[in-house]
């Protein structure tokens, strides 16, 4: 079978969806991979091996209906040249466009919602349409994954997929245990530690105001920060806060 994963990041697709890649081609699949090649610094990664990457252009943050429309053209152009059996799309604008792309290639489609993010969010006229397009998108896929419990309930009160195209992953994607075994972290010191983007809406102002109330009462904890800046990105902390 020949199975094309679309993302807004090549570096999300490899560092997430990594092992599911490495399956489909220990299982004999030609796997081709479409996301942006060019990615800020903090992203870089390489094409594991016996993967194909198809560069595209696209404006992850864009609000611009020209670039979308772009966007689109290209993935259709893709999907024809390619012919994929399926197409796996993660994030916003792939989960929208390569719905639509896939249905009209003849190609089956499956979206996948990691999590609500900024169109979801946040209630504005520009995310108010983007959920009216992630609606006719999905209205095209043939199967949407979710991890949580929420996201599916808010799917299904938004009417944005229909109920038997839903699979909730209910253990969530997995993690490789040789990769990240499990060890010994026990200390007489509390440790918080934050992993992700720096952004407002994944609970920035909360972990700091946490922070500063712990500190000031001299609660012996310690709190850690580790993820990139994502200054493209519209609820993205500003660097001088972050310092």
């Amino acid at each position: 079978m020949k199975l094309i994963f679309c993302d807004n990041t090549l570096w999300g697709l490899v560092n997430f969806r990594g092992e599911v890649l490495k399956h489909f081609v220990q299982k004999g699949c030609e796997v081709i991979l479409v996301a942006p090649e060019k990615e800020d610094a903090q992203m870089q990664t390489h094409i594991p091996e016996g993967m194909r990457f198809i560069p595209i252009s696209m404006g992850r943050t864009s609000k611009s209906p020209l670039n979308d429309l772009r966007y689109f053209v290209r993935l259709l152009k893709i999907f024809k040249s390619e012919k994929p059996d399926i197409v796996f799309n993660y994030t916003i604008k792939p989960n929208i466009y390569g719905s639509i792309a896939a249905k009209i290639s003849g190609a089956r489609s499956v979206a996948m919602m990691a999590g609500l993010g900024y169109v979801f969010i946040n209630d504005n006229f520009v995310t108010k349409v983007a959920r009216l397009l992630y609606r006719f998108g999905l209205h095209f896929t043939t199967h949407l994954l979710l991890l949580n419990e929420y996201s599916k309930t808010l799917v299904e009160t938004k009417h944005l997929c229909a109920p038997q195209k839903m699979i909730l992953l209910k253990g969530g994607e997995g993690i490789n245990v040789t990769d990240y075994p499990q060890c010994d972290n026990t200390s007489p010191t509390t440790t918080f530690l934050y992993i992700g983007r720096i952004s407002w809406d994944k609970g920035y102002e909360e972990l700091s105001t946490a922070a500063r109330l712990l500190k000031s009462r001299n609660i012996d904890v310690h709190i850690e920060l580790i993820g990139a800046l994502d200054p493209s990105y519209p609820k993205s902390v500003p660097v001088e806060r972050v310092k």
